[in-house]
């Protein structure tokens, strides 16, 4: 098959090189397409329709997707996360799951914040201290500043759905993000 390059030139492609062309095509098509899932938290085994939505909120406010707060570093400031798996987008989030919803067997919600603080540093979740873990639909967390570290700057939570047998990550809540000012 004769085509031209982008300089305009004659070229031939042998049929070889045709099919080993296309198949590097496919590869990377299908590459960027599983890199595009997990970026946005899903991974090939869970993107079947699932999510984990994460909120947070403060004594007496709403739940929200991410949190400030003036840090006073002498003070307990408690306020507390939520996640739901399976957290219908049409219905409003008050931290329970829809009826019947149950976590897939063999696997458990785990709550974990970066960076770690006070947390609990698993080789499987680098960077992550684990706050809590549950084998329910939803996970409610009272936590504190003194969890968080104490210090000025953002912690970021997020929850993982994950075998219970080896730990491995079949999916990611949205980000929460926690902003400690002055």
């Amino acid at each position: 098959m004769c085509t031209t390059d982008p300089f305009g030139r004659r070229v031939t492609i042998t049929p070889v090189l045709r099919t080993s062309l296309l198949l590097a095509a496919i590869a990377v098509a299908f590459a960027f397409a599983l890199g595009l899932d997990q970026a946005h938290g899903r991974t090939a085994e869970a993107a079947a329709g699932h999510n984990i939505t994460l909120r947070g909120k403060f004594p007496g406010s709403g739940w929200t997707g991410s949190l400030s707060r003036k840090l006073v570093r002498t003070r307990v400031i408690a306020f507390t996360v939520c996640a739901v798996w399976d957290q219908p987008a049409s219905r409003p989030f008050n931290c329970t799951p829809a009826p019947g919803v149950r976590l897939p067997q063999g696997t458990e919600l785990r709550l974990e914040q970066k960076p770690p603080g006070t947390g609990l540093r698993r080789p499987d979740s680098p960077g992550w201290g684990m706050l809590g873990i549950s084998d329910e639909a939803t996970m409610r967390i009272p936590l504190s500043n003194d969890v968080t570290g104490n210090r000025f700057g953002t912690v970021r939570f997020r929850v993982t759905l994950r075998r219970t047998s080896s730990g491995a990550i079949l999916y990611r809540s949205n980000p929460l993000p926690l902003r400690w000012h002055r």
